[in-house]
């Protein structure tokens, strides 16, 4: 989650950005190597998000 029970965001940020890292060893390390699918979805009410531009992913080793 980017955020915490009170709504809050969690993670460091400046003005409207903010990013997290989250450590998925756990998840991953008992998958086989291949290609995979990421999926970003969201837990808000409202279908559009206004002013969400960018959403990144990186992934590394």
């Amino acid at each position: 989650t980017l955020a915490n029970d009170t709504g809050r965001w969690k993670g460091k940020g400046l003005g409207g950005l903010f990013q997290t890292f989250f450590n998925v060893n756990e998840y991953i390390s008992q998958y086989p190597i291949g290609a995979y699918t990421v999926h970003v979805i969201h837990g808000m009410e409202d279908q559009t998000l206004t002013g969400i531009n960018d959403v990144g992913i990186r992934i590394e080793k």
